[in-house]
């Protein structure tokens, strides 16, 4: 990582006038070596393009990725847009967190951050730590996001505003949870998928490979557990209709830090398949854990969500 900048200055170290700490090193260190990434080295440069550019050409004979913060805008002493380099830079519709840079040195990736540090904090996590998981063979962790349709439904009260009364349907209007009636609606085609991750160890993962897990053929019984569950989730979730499930895949993908589980469910009925799909998943990724917990306890599920569905009266939603 290269911290850029003729302001900055090592955290602790006396402030000439026109001059702040170097928060963002400290801040990055910490969250690289969280996303699981080596961290070979840390650097501060001055607003020199030329000195910029040779240490980042240098870099990218250490690194695969190269982190900047700072000089991405496009002022007199913005040094990453300045320099020689073959960055672009991008105004993603964020705030906030832009502009970026985005390119490749060599065979390393290089990403520009801004130099404000919440910035740098929220830019990091949206575009790095993906990156990183990727790089790694690892899934992501995805942000929790929160989303409102129809700002419309809002009312002004005196001061401000009052959010509309959002209702659950399955609860009554006297707060009792009920099964929701679908009869009236018509039967169409609808598909949903959902997607989980199993971390183990590097030692599971060679077994995996290898098909030396004591228990036998890991992957196989993922998926037939994971289709079986699918056609059991009336007798999991007490609210659930009880519909045809016409079509069930579930797929098994070894990475380099884990397991990747992924599902797809179609019916051709009254009501969503999002929760058959979302069983199937995490029934799987429960099967992966019980048949290589003799060889690593430790393997944990970290994510099991809906990725999309089709059909209905909502129509199509991805994540």
């Amino acid at each position: 990582m290269v911290a850029t900048g003729d302001e900055i200055v090592p955290p602790g170290d006396s402030l000439a006038p026109g001059q702040i700490p170097d928060s963002n090193t400290t801040l990055l260190r910490a969250m690289i070596i969280d996303a699981g990434a080596e961290l070979v080295s840390v650097d501060r440069c001055s607003d020199e393009p030329v000195a910029f550019q040779g240490l980042v050409e240098r870099l990218a004979a250490e690194a695969d990725v190269i982190v900047t913060t700072g000089g991405v805008s496009a002022g007199a002493y913005d040094v990453v847009v300045a320099s020689g380099l073959a960055l672009e830079s991008h105004q993603v519709a964020m705030q906030p967190g832009k502009p970026q840079a985005f390119g490749r040195v060599g065979d390393s990736l290089v990403v520009g951050l801004p130099g404000n540090p919440v910035s740098v904090f929220v830019s990091f996590r949206v575009f790095i730590v993906p990156l990183l998981a990727r790089l790694l063979g690892s899934y992501p962790k995805v942000l929790q996001r929160g989303r409102y349709v129809g700002g419309a439904g809002f009312k002004r009260d005196g001061g401000g505003y009052t959010m509309p009364e959002l209702k659950l349907t399955h609860l009554t209007n006297a707060g009792e949870a009920h099964m929701v009636d679908v009869s009236a609606k018509q039967p169409t085609v609808r598909t949903a998928s959902a997607r989980g991750y199993v971390e183990c160890s590097a030692e599971v993962m060679a077994a995996l490979r290898e098909g030396t897990v004591p228990k036998g053929d890991v992957a196989a019984v993922a998926r037939i557990a994971g289709i079986s569950a699918a056609k059991k989730v009336p007798d999991l979730l007490p609210l659930a209709h009880t519909i045809g499930v016409h079509g069930c895949v579930v797929e098994i993908e070894f990475a380099k830090c884990g397991v990747t589980v992924s599902s797809t469910v179609t019916t051709a009925d009254r009501t969503g398949v999002e929760m058959e799909a979302l069983t199937a998943v995490t029934v799987a990724c429960l099967a992966i854990v019980d048949m290589v917990k003799g060889v690593d306890r430790s393997a944990r599920i970290l994510e099991c969500q809906i990725t999309a569905k089709s059909g209905g009266r909502s129509g199509e939603w991805r994540r």
